[in-house]
């Protein structure tokens, strides 16, 4: 009665906000399962979310996250002494098999990121909190100490306090000032004119990857990737002064007169030669393999 009860409540809601009848999880079947159109975006591994939108997400806490999640989700007769001992309470079992049918759910489309899983990472978070609760030992002793009246509030002990607290330094200052930098900076440099004037540009690079007016502060005719397929979008033919896409395309060959020819030596052709190479981070660190090699300016000769 709960499950048609709140299948029949999201139905309403769904017809309130679009008008027809809708249902998501049969929309998302037929449109990334049949149809295959989230391929468009890039092919991830169904682990995906296991090996990369999970770890991201709950750094630096997997240790303690994955015992609370692996004894909430498990059976009694299956699990190791010290996870079964753990305190499980039978909503936080049901939300572990509810998170557990979600992301396998997820995980069967061609296409995933790990910002897919972000609803779930307030959910998640509960799961670490039997870990922590089996070593909490509260001690009347942290009234007269402020540190350890802090770590005591937490109800962390201190080992994985600072360990949560410290730990995700290092990865934030990468993230904040490195990872992706050239993306920007290529726009910064072609306002400031270092590369010529730039009378017309095209970004080859996907789904908004660099910013476009907002940092030319001028109206630059051209064109760039969306986030849409190109779906009756027809390109001019006239070629672009300035071209900006990531190292990686450069190696890659299509079939032309019968031979294979590389994006790279296609551009020498019609007249393009590299005026700029910004570094955007560790190529192994990025989210996807079209993303690497590098911004590349290219500018028509």
């Amino acid at each position: 009665m709960c499950s048609i009860c709140t299948l029949s409540a999201s139905t309403a809601l769904d017809y309130c906000m679009t008008g027809r009848l809708y249902f998501p999880i049969v929309t998302f079947i037929h449109q990334n399962l049949l149809r295959n159109l989230s391929s468009f975006y890039g092919s991830t591994n169904h682990l995906f979310h296991l090996t990369q939108s999970l770890p991201i997400m709950l750094f630096p806490l997997w240790w303690w996250w994955a015992q609370g999640f692996i004894a909430s989700l498990f059976p009694t007769g299956l699990l190791p002494k010290y996870l079964a001992t753990m305190d499980r309470p039978d909503g936080l079992r049901l939300l572990a098999r509810a998170i557990t049918f979600s992301i396998f759910t997820l995980s069967l489309s061609p296409h995933s990121e790990w910002r897919f899983l972000h609803p779930f990472l307030p959910p998640l978070l509960l799961f670490a909190i039997p870990c922590f609760q089996a070593s909490y030992l509260p001690t009347i002793f942290a009234v007269y100490n402020f540190k350890r009246c802090m770590v005591q509030f937490t109800r962390i002990p201190p080992r994985q306090f600072y360990l949560a607290l410290l730990a995700p330094i290092i990865p934030y200052l990468y993230l904040s000032i490195l990872h992706g930098r050239a993306q920007v900076q290529v726009m910064d440099i072609l306002r400031r004119g270092e590369l010529g004037n730039v009378e017309s540009l095209v970004s080859l690079t996907p789904c908004h990857s660099t910013p476009w007016t907002s940092a030319m502060h001028k109206d630059v005719g051209g064109w760039f990737l969306t986030c849409e397929p190109p779906i009756g979008v027809t390109v001019g033919p006239a070629l672009p002064s300035h071209v900006i896409l990531f190292g990686e395309v450069l190696e890659r060959q299509e079939i032309i007169e019968g031979r294979p020819v590389s994006f790279q030596e296609e551009l020498h052709r019609i007249g393009y030669t590299e005026a700029w190479h910004g570094w955007n981070g560790f190529d192994l660190l990025q989210d996807e393999a079209e993303r690497r090699g590098g911004v590349r300016v290219w500018r028509l000769r």
